[in-house]
């Protein structure tokens, strides 16, 4: 089993220069090479006990390359599906200020009815407009509410 000490000294010594490496082969995401600075770090410490201590950074940025690469091709072999029409949540990705509108009306109404109600009755008229919004949602699909759990 690894050596805790001993790979989180190689850790705080190396992660920046490993880190330099990563946003290089990424040409500059930086969340991108986070990920594969950890990938690699993590796949370096479960052989760490088979990494001998010289050879430890070269061993971590062979592997930071090697994910890198199979994150390339992955990306590559990845196929995407083409379609006739746009399917139906990107068809109604337009416009969403009605929806915003009406979210931020009912967060204020209830805001105010809190305000207005003393502490140990406030989850209960939580929970009794949760299940309103049920009921209005079971409503809309056409379902009716004695059939619901």
């Amino acid at each position: 089993m690894a050596d805790p000490d001993e790979f989180a000294q190689f850790v705080s010594a190396s992660s920046h220069r490993l880190f330099r490496a990563a946003c290089l082969l990424t040409g500059g995401d930086t969340a991108t090479a986070d990920d594969l600075v950890a990938d690699a770090l993590a796949r370096v410490y479960l052989a760490w006990s088979r990494i001998r201590s010289d050879d430890a950074f070269a061993y971590a940025r062979r592997t930071l390359v090697n994910r890198h690469l199979d994150w390339r091709r992955m990306l590559r072999r990845r196929a995407e599906t083409l379609t006739a029409t746009v399917p139906e949540h990107m068809a109604r990705a337009g416009d969403h200020t009605h929806d915003v509108v009406q979210r931020d009306s009912v967060m204020r109404s209830l805001r105010e009815v809190l305000h207005r109600t003393p502490m140990d009755q406030r989850e209960v008229k939580l929970i009794w407009a949760m299940w309103i919004e049920v009921v209005r949602f079971l409503e809309r699909r056409g379902i009716p509410v004695e059939a619901a759990p």
